[in-house]
Protein backbone atom coordinates (compact mmCIF):
# COMPACT_ATOMS: atom_id res chain seq x y z
CA UNK A 1 0.00 0.00 0.00
CA UNK A 2 1.08 3.58 -0.65
CA UNK A 3 -0.31 7.02 0.08
CA UNK A 4 -2.19 8.64 -2.78
CA UNK A 5 -0.37 11.40 -4.62
CA UNK A 6 -3.55 13.50 -4.41
CA UNK A 7 -3.60 13.81 -0.60
CA UNK A 8 -3.60 17.21 1.07
CA UNK A 9 -2.66 17.14 4.76
CA UNK A 10 -3.25 20.01 7.16
CA UNK A 11 -2.03 19.87 10.76
CA UNK A 12 -3.56 21.98 13.54
CA UNK A 13 -2.81 21.61 17.27
CA UNK A 14 -1.66 18.01 16.86
CA UNK A 15 -4.75 16.98 14.89
CA UNK A 16 -4.73 16.24 11.18
CA UNK A 17 -7.20 16.93 8.41
CA UNK A 18 -6.53 14.78 5.34
CA UNK A 19 -8.34 15.31 2.04
CA UNK A 20 -7.93 13.35 -1.14
CA UNK A 21 -8.46 15.66 -4.13
CA UNK A 22 -9.25 12.78 -6.47
CA UNK A 23 -11.94 10.99 -4.47
CA UNK A 24 -13.12 13.87 -2.30
CA UNK A 25 -12.53 11.72 0.79
CA UNK A 26 -11.90 13.74 3.97
CA UNK A 27 -10.66 12.37 7.27
CA UNK A 28 -10.20 14.28 10.51
CA UNK A 29 -7.76 12.63 12.92
CA UNK A 30 -7.38 13.35 16.62
CA UNK A 31 -3.80 13.54 17.98
CA UNK A 32 -3.71 9.78 18.74
CA UNK A 33 -4.67 8.81 15.19
CA UNK A 34 -2.50 11.59 13.78
CA UNK A 35 0.51 9.84 15.32
CA UNK A 36 -0.62 6.54 13.76
CA UNK A 37 -0.92 8.29 10.39
CA UNK A 38 2.59 9.69 10.70
CA UNK A 39 3.87 6.16 11.38
CA UNK A 40 1.98 4.94 8.30
CA UNK A 41 3.70 7.68 6.24
CA UNK A 42 7.01 6.20 7.42
CA UNK A 43 5.91 2.69 6.40
CA UNK A 44 4.95 1.33 9.84
CA UNK A 45 1.37 -0.02 9.75
CA UNK A 46 1.53 -2.03 12.99
CA UNK A 47 -1.46 -1.51 15.31
CA UNK A 48 -3.22 0.71 12.77
CA UNK A 49 -5.67 -1.69 11.10
CA UNK A 50 -8.70 0.48 11.90
CA UNK A 51 -7.03 3.60 10.50
CA UNK A 52 -5.73 1.76 7.42
CA UNK A 53 -9.28 0.61 6.60
CA UNK A 54 -10.57 4.19 6.73
CA UNK A 55 -7.65 5.49 4.69
CA UNK A 56 -8.38 2.92 1.99
CA UNK A 57 -12.09 3.75 2.05
CA UNK A 58 -11.34 7.45 1.48
CA UNK A 59 -8.82 6.79 -1.29
CA UNK A 60 -6.04 8.21 0.87
CA UNK A 61 -4.20 4.89 0.85
CA UNK A 62 -4.10 2.94 -2.45
CA UNK A 63 -2.56 -0.25 -3.83
CA UNK A 64 1.13 -0.02 -4.68
CA UNK A 65 0.60 -0.79 -8.39
CA UNK A 66 -2.28 1.65 -8.88
CA UNK A 67 -1.67 4.32 -11.54
CA UNK A 68 -3.83 7.19 -10.30
CA UNK A 69 -2.73 9.65 -12.96
CA UNK A 70 -3.46 7.10 -15.69
CA UNK A 71 -6.93 6.57 -14.25
CA UNK A 72 -7.63 10.31 -14.36
CA UNK A 73 -6.43 10.50 -17.97
CA UNK A 74 -8.71 7.60 -18.88
CA UNK A 75 -11.73 9.18 -17.14
CA UNK A 76 -11.06 12.49 -18.88
CA UNK A 77 -10.87 10.88 -22.32
CA UNK A 78 -13.96 8.77 -21.69
CA UNK A 79 -15.93 11.85 -20.61
CA UNK A 80 -14.72 13.81 -23.63
CA UNK A 81 -16.04 11.23 -26.11
CA UNK A 82 -19.14 10.10 -24.21
CA UNK A 83 -22.47 10.82 -25.84
CA UNK A 84 -24.36 11.26 -22.57
CA UNK A 85 -24.21 15.07 -22.57
CA UNK A 86 -24.63 17.77 -25.17
CA UNK A 87 -22.16 20.65 -25.22
CA UNK A 88 -22.83 23.75 -27.28
CA UNK A 89 -20.75 26.80 -28.06
CA UNK A 90 -22.79 29.88 -28.87
CA UNK A 91 -20.91 32.62 -30.71
CA UNK A 92 -23.28 35.55 -31.39
CA UNK A 93 -22.23 38.32 -33.78
CA UNK A 94 -23.27 41.98 -34.04
CA UNK A 95 -26.00 40.86 -36.46
CA UNK A 96 -27.47 38.53 -33.84
CA UNK A 97 -31.08 39.17 -32.84
CA UNK A 98 -30.00 39.09 -29.18
CA UNK A 99 -28.09 42.35 -29.62
CA UNK A 100 -29.47 44.94 -27.16
CA UNK A 101 -28.48 47.95 -29.30
CA UNK A 102 -31.13 47.01 -31.87
CA UNK A 103 -33.83 47.19 -29.22
CA UNK A 104 -33.02 50.76 -28.15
Amino acid sequence: MKLSQFNVVHEHNGSLLIMNARTGGILSLNPEYAQKFKRIQEGDVRDADDLVAELIRGGILVNEERDELGEIRLQSRAARFANTALSLTIAPTMACNFCLSLLL
